[in-house]
């Protein structure tokens, strides 16, 4: 009889997968609290990438991340820190849309 595999360390087949798809989101990076919003711009050409990271940053449905990436600009996160602000506008960026860091409107 083979090893047992623990559940928890599964990182590869169908089990892998599902674990890395249903992380939770947000994720911790775009968190922290903060006075600091995200602004999608543009999409840009790799508009599935950039969905994905919206719903990595905001925890938003398929549905909603897709209408938000559609209708730019639009503002994907308020109340960030600094360094949530960044992070986000750096994944975005990695994923082939144009964001920026501004002011949460509450702090205008």
């Amino acid at each position: 009889m083979g090893a047992r595999r623990d559940e928890e360390t599964v990182t590869t087949g169908v089990r892998g997968w599902w674990r890395r798809t249903t992380a939770p989101w947000p994720l911790p990076a775009f968190t922290a609290p903060g006075e600091h919003a995200v602004e999608l711009v543009h999409t840009g050409d790799r508009p599935v990438a950039v969905v994905r990271a919206v719903r990595q940053i905001t925890g938003w449905s398929l549905t909603s991340a897709t209408d938000a990436t559609r209708s730019t600009p639009v503002l994907l996160a308020t109340d960030l820190s600094h360094g949530s602000a960044y992070a986000a506008v750096r994944v975005l960026a990695e994923a082939g849309a144009t964001a920026d860091v501004v002011p949460s409107p509450a702090r205008l």
